[in-house]
C-alpha cells in the first residue's frame, strides 16, 4: 500500500469519532505496511526495525539498542538535498521543540548519501539549519547498509524498480517506532497537520505502555 495513502487514511480514522484519545495504535504488516488494529496472539509477522549499526553526527556508535524502550520518530534524508528536505527537515525541527525534553522520546533522521554525509557535515549541517540535537541523532554509515536498511525496513525509497541498487528517491514519510522497535505510525513530514498527529499519537503510545 503507498504510504501517502496510509498516512491519509490514518488520518481520517483517528479523526472519526468512534475514536478516542486512548484507542491503540495499529501495527502495520510488513510486507506493504497494511495498518492492522485487530492484533492476535503473534505479532511477527509485523513491521519491525532490524538490527543495524551506524553512526551519528558526533561520530558515536548508534545501534538498533537504542530504541528499546524509547519511542523513537525516524525519517529519511540528505544534507545536499533541494527539493522535500527544507521543508521536511524545518518542519521536523518544530516538531522537536515539542518532544525533546521527553526523556521517552528520540529522533533518528537517517542520510541517503552517507557517502558525503560524514559526521562533520551533519553537524555543519545541524548549525545552518538551526537544529537542536539534544535527543536527536542525525545517522549516517556505509552507503550500501543505510540504503539497504532504508528500503527493506521502512520501504523508504520510491519507485526503485527502474534504478540501480546505490540510487535511491525518499519520500518525506516518517514513522513512529515503538519501545519493542515495531513501527506504529506513518505521517507526512511536509504536512504539518500530520506531524501534530504524530504528537498525538506519542500520547497514545505512552497510555497503551502503560496499560501492557
Amino acid at each position: 500500500m503507498e504510504l501517502r495513502r496510509i498516512s491519509w487514511l490514518l488520518s481520517v480514522f483517528y479523526s472519526s469519532s468512534l475514536f478516542a484519545s486512548v484507542s491503540p495504535l495499529p501495527f502495520f504488516t510488513a510486507h506493504d505496511f497494511t495498518p492492522v488494529f485487530e492484533i492476535k496472539e503473534t505479532r511477527e509477522e509485523f513491521a519491525k526495525v532490524s538490527a543495524f549499526q551506524f553512526i551519528n553526527q558526533n561520530n558515536q556508535p548508534v545501534t538498533d539498542e537504542k530504541l528499546s524502550g524509547k519511542i523513537s520518530i525516524v525519517n529519511f534524508f540528505f544534507t545536499q538535498c533541494n527539493g522535500i528536505c527544507p521543508t521536511l527537515m524545518s518542519n521536523l525541527r518544530n516538531l522537536h521543540e515539542k518532544v525533546k525534553n521527553s526523556r521517552d522520546v528520540q529522533m533518528l533522521s537517517f542520510s541517503i548519501t552517507p557517502t558525503h554525509d560524514t559526521p562533520e557535515k551533519l553537524r555543519e549541517f545541524a548549525k545552518t539549519r538551526r537544529i537542536d540535537l539534544m535527543r536527536w541523532d542525525l545517522i549516517t554509515g556505509d552507503q550500501q547498509n543505510v540504503l539497504e536498511f532504508a528500503k527493506k525496513v521502512f520501504k523508504a525509497d520510491k519507485a526503485t524498480n527502474d534504478k540501480s541498487p546505490d540510487q535511491f528517491v525518499h519520500s518525506d514519510t516518517v514513522f513512529l517506532i515503538d519501545g519493542s522497535n515495531h513501527i506504529r505510525g506513518i505521517y507526512r513530514g511536509q504536512k504539518p497537520s500530520s506531524l501534530q498527529d504524530l504528537v498525538k499519537d506519542i500520547q497514545r503510545l505512552r497510555l497503551e505502555l502503560r496499560g501492557s
